[in-house]
């Protein structure tokens, strides 16, 4: 690669990381849908939805104390891409991602010191709420309206 070549790349890939930092959505609102008991345990499982400003909604789920005197106050977060690892990475949890017993829970490492854990859908998951979503956003803070197809 040429030196020309190489400072557009870098110039390119400046811009990319300039415009990925300014951008932000903030919750307006988290609607839970379902509350279930897990097993035997002193978890329960949240899912629901979580609305942005910006007219789009994802997938929350979240593993938390049933009684808040037995949580830590802390929450682990991962982005939900399809797999839910954080029960298999600490918890030396199963396959099941959506656990429905105690076992499910693996050896409970994480509920021990009372742990919340959450994940929320990535951006490719996100979903418009309506059509009136804006496309894009431009460098001024107007939106960009697109036909959705």
């Amino acid at each position: 690669m040429n030196c020309p070549t190489r400072l557009r790349s870098l110039a390119a890939c400046l811009t990319l990381v300039t415009l990925a930092s300014t951008a932000s959505a903030e919750v307006t609102r988290v609607e839970i849908a379902k509350r279930q008991d897990i097993g035997g345990s002193n978890y329960e499982k949240l899912t629901g939805t979580v609305f942005y400003d910006q007219g789009f909604a994802s997938d929350v789920y979240v593993l938390r104390p049933k009684d808040p005197a037995h949580g830590n106050g802390s929450m682990l977060f991962e982005l939900d891409g399809g797999e839910r690892t954080l029960l298999r990475r600490f918890n030396r949890g199963g396959p099941n991602t959506d656990p429905d017993t105690s076992a499910d829970l693996g050896d409970g490492f994480l509920m021990k010191f009372g742990f919340a854990l959450a994940w929320v859908g990535s951006e490719t998951s996100c979903r418009p709420i309506n059509d009136s979503a804006p496309f894009a956003i431009s460098r001024s803070g107007s939106n960009v309206n697109r036909t959705r197809r």
